[in-house]
């Protein structure tokens, strides 16, 4: 992975220490088998990096193992959610990239000011390894928030999220939302309802 943006901390000198952007420390995790410990972690550098003090490039570094490694020990946290009811999708963004597949939405609960449902299942989510998790409601989920009256407009629209809802790429589990999040965005359920079946009975 080629690092796209960053902070330099340190000042001229003979060591370099640079801050990851979100946005690349993101990626980076998302990448398995990516500097998920030293043996997978090493380093090349372009000569155009950096240059010393008399303007001199430096020399090209192919593949340099890492002096030094700290594991992620952070669990991740949710830092906002978008509720679709017309698409039905519910879309959850942490701080860090997490794994789609350990996604548990029997510990998800959405709520209004008079009522709430926790999911039962999930159809599909997209974003497998990412920082934003998109997962399609079911049929009997939709339903039960609409009979609920859950979701109706964005001030009827909060979430609630137990422990260890999702797990990071080292698999620590996300830290519990409560009190309740309000929703960033949120579209409306447009769809007109349309007739399935009917059944009529003349025996009287």
């Amino acid at each position: 992975y080629t690092l796209q943006t960053g902070s330099v901390l340190s000042l001229d000198g003979t060591m370099v220490v640079l801050q990851l952007s979100t946005s690349d420390a993101n990626n980076i995790k998302a990448k398995v088998g990516l500097a998920d410990s030293a043996g997978t972690t090493f380093l090349m550098v372009n000569s155009s990096a950096i240059t010393d003090m008399a303007g001199n490039a430096v020399v090209t570094v192919g593949g340099m193992a890492t002096a030094n490694f700290t594991s992620n020990r952070r669990r991740p946290n949710a830092t906002g959610f978008d509720l679709d009811m017309d698409a039905g999708v519910l879309t959850l963004t942490f701080d860090e990239t997490v794994n789609s597949t350990s996604l548990r939405p029997a510990l998800i609960t959405l709520l209004s000011s008079t009522a709430s449902y926790t999911l039962t299942s999930w159809v599909a989510v997209a974003g497998r390894f990412s920082p934003v998790q998109s997962m399609g409601l079911t049929t009997l989920d939709m339903n039960e928030l609409k009979r609920l009256r859950i979701g109706v407009s964005a001030g009827e629209s909060k979430l609630l999220l137990q422990d260890n809802v999702v797990m990071n790429m080292v698999r620590l589990g996300s830290v519990a939302v409560n009190p309740a999040m309000s929703v960033s965005s949120f579209n409306a359920d447009v769809q007109p309802p349309v007739f399935r079946t009917f059944a009529l009975s003349m025996n009287r």
